[in-house]
């Protein structure tokens, strides 16, 4: 067990036009990238591993989306 630390990412584009009652502004294709820190512990619990992440993304050149910052907390229990 124990700490780790990173840095985290993504890249996004949509391959295909938005369609149906809600695009009232056309067929828009969104895309945007993000990085961030990350941040992890592992440990043990009842037998089981456990595995504990967190992780920012501040949200860069968004196009036909909303563009911010999204923080997760994940859980993980190995079974």
């Amino acid at each position: 067990g124990g700490w780790s630390a990173g840095l985290a990412g993504y890249a996004y584009r949509q391959l295909t036009g938005a369609s149906g009652p809600g695009a009232t502004f056309g067929p828009f294709k969104g895309r945007g990238w993000a990085l961030g820190p990350a941040l992890g512990y592992t440990t043990e619990a009842a037998g089981r591993a456990v595995i504990l992440n967190a992780r920012i993304y501040f949200e860069q050149d968004a196009r036909h989306r909303f563009e911010g910052t999204t923080s997760f907390l994940t859980a993980t229990v190995r079974f």
